[in-house]
């Protein structure tokens, strides 16, 4: 991630203890698109009075 052209090195430190854990690329990309899809979800409901998610 690159920030103001800087690398970010947290973000950096991160990646590299993944990947010497054997987390792969995928799974990384899968879990940040998937909190990504939760956080969305909990602003609208935030945004909509409430903070539980919507039931059918």
């Amino acid at each position: 991630m690159v920030m103001e052209g800087k690398l970010d090195i947290e973000w950096l430190y991160l990646m590299v203890e993944a990947k010497e854990t054997g987390i792969t690329v995928e799974e990384i990309r899968t879990f940040l698109q998937n909190r990504s899809i939760i956080e969305s979800s909990h602003l609208t409901n935030k945004s909509e009075g409430s903070c539980l998610p919507k039931t059918r």
